[in-house]
């Protein structure tokens, strides 16, 4: 998604997601009620040799709600101001900066349990004057302002715009008990129609940047709060949650497995970027047209650029005297006029599913690989019927190849961001959304 963010400048950031295939309206939420607080666990601190694990106070477990699809995002619960008010933000590992709705806002969301912020009620509270060294000289009454535009928000039309803005305001904030630190934020006063994933949870924190950029998650540790520039998540549906993030360590309890590493690529404006090694289904080569692998927990599918998908899906067609895959090849729908590549959705057993094959998604050192149960994402409102769509996407013809929420729930992953370095290990599906 190409977002224009807070200092007006064009940069990509993968806040919102696209849902396969999803038809307009059909959304699910999943409720903030199934996120519950945890108790202190002990963790294992991401210096370059990771050392054993033990209590850690310099570290935290912050339970997550929201799910891969339909709600196409995960989210959590952090606090704004004095005496503190409690927000739903989305977890964004492909944007930069923390933005909530503002009271009064035209268009945000005000069911529960999204939350509007009143500077008035705060002690802390304070707008970033114009005069700020830190604003980019768009003004309205002597206090700066943003505007944000991004893409493959609105789910009937993904390459529609949708915009946030408002008023930086500054104020004190905390996540899972850590904090507060003096943060400036986005407060929405302003949001388009349709902006389908705000309509879940209307409010988002970006975790990407570089050292020093200021969000929320670097004046945690920059002030002392978290012990290491290191976070890492997991995504899997448990007994208390539907996943974890960890923030200023990683806590071994959610890995089944030892870690596999690969490096961060430097200067691709904050985001986490990947070498791509190869690109391959059932151990063809799929044309890949770039180098780098975008990782954005923002994004709840595999988005290719176009000529990758396009190249996926001549080869999967071309094996269907062999494979006839339902939903592709030709005769296996009566009466299908397009397929499950074109944006259909269609009723398939396990038998059918497992007919599809394995998708991988090489990085240099780390080999991700994507079963059918993985990109193959249950059409929403269907009542059980087990109509099931594409979780693959394409993103033009020079778009970027992303990797989302249906990878990652396979893995707990390490943001070593002090050492340049993500490590993946395999979930631990016992204890992710359950400790």
């Amino acid at each position: 998604m190409v977002a224009l963010l807070h200092k007006i400048l064009v940069v990509t950031a993968l806040c919102v997601a696209v849902v396969a295939a999803a038809p307009a309206g059909r959304h699910v939420v999943t409720p903030l009620s199934h996120m519950h607080a945890k108790a202190k666990s002990p963790f294992r601190r991401a210096s370059h040799i990771l050392r054993t694990a033990g209590a850690d106070d310099d570290a935290v477990d912050v339970p997550l709600g929201g799910d891969t699809y339909p709600a196409a995002i995960y989210f959590f619960e952090l606090e704004i101001g004095t005496p503190s008010q409690s927000f739903p933000v989305a977890l964004d590992t492909g944007s930069f900066t923390l933005d909530v709705p503002l009271k009064g806002c035209d268009g945000c969301v005000t069911t529960a349990p999204n939350n509007a912020y009143d500077p008035s009620a705060s002690s802390t509270a304070a707008p970033l004057p114009c005069s700020s060294p830190d604003c980019s000289g768009r003004c309205k009454a002597g206090v700066c302002q943003f505007s944000n535009t991004y893409e493959t928000c609105d789910l009937k039309n993904p390459t529609a715009g949708c915009t946030i803005s408002g008023p930086f305001w500054t104020d004190a904030v905390s996540v899972g008990g850590k904090g507060p630190a003096n943060v400036t934020f986005g407060s929405i006063d302003y949001q388009t129609t349709n902006f389908d994933q705000f309509k879940i949870i209307d409010g988002v924190m970006g975790i990407a940047g570089e050292k020093g950029d200021g969000n929320v998650f670097e004046q945690l540790v920059s002030g002392g709060f978290l012990g290491e520039d290191v976070f890492a998540i997991c995504l899997h549906h448990g007994s208390r949650s539907n996943g974890t993030l960890v923030l200023g360590g990683v806590d071994d309890r959610l890995r089944s497995g030892p870690f596999q590493w690969t490096a961060m690529k430097g200067s691709v404006g904050g985001l986490y970027v990947m070498d791509l090694a190869a690109l391959t289904v059932a151990g063809e080569d799929i044309t890949a047209n770039t180098e780098n692998v975008i990782l954005d927990s923002g994004t709840n599918v595999l988005l290719l650029p176009t000529p990758s998908f396009d190249s996926l899906r001549r080869l999967l067609t071309a094996n269907c005297t062999t494979n006839p895959l339902v939903g592709l090849c030709p005769g296996t729908v009566a009466n299908a006029t397009a397929t499950i590549f074109d944006g259909l959705c269609f009723p398939l057993t396990p038998a059918q599913r497992a007919a599809y094959p394995t998708v991988n998604v090489n990085l240099k050192g780390v080999e991700l690989a994507m079963s059918a149960s993985d990109y193959l994402v249950v059409e929403p409102h269907t009542h059980g019927l087990g109509n099931y769509c594409l979780g693959i996407r394409p993103t033009g013809q020079h778009g970027f190849l992303i990797v989302g929420d249906t990878i990652m729930q396979e893995f707990l992953v390490a943001f070593d961001r002090a050492n340049g370095r993500i490590g993946w290990a395999p979930v631990s599906k016992e204890n992710c959304g359950s400790i």
